[in-house]
């Protein structure tokens, strides 16, 4: 019982440090995406 509830905890305890992880992935990804199609954009209308 004891060993369930410490895995528990270590679990609450690292989800959180992922979501924030994964969050930030998936942003910068988008920002990267979004800047090389404004470029691309840019480039062309010149």
């Amino acid at each position: 019982m004891k060993n369930n509830s410490f895995r528990t905890g270590v679990a609450i305890g690292l989800w959180p440090r992922y979501a924030i992880a994964f969050l930030w992935m998936a942003t910068s990804t988008g920002n990267a995406v979004a800047e090389l199609v404004m470029i691309e954009q840019q480039v062309k209308e010149d």
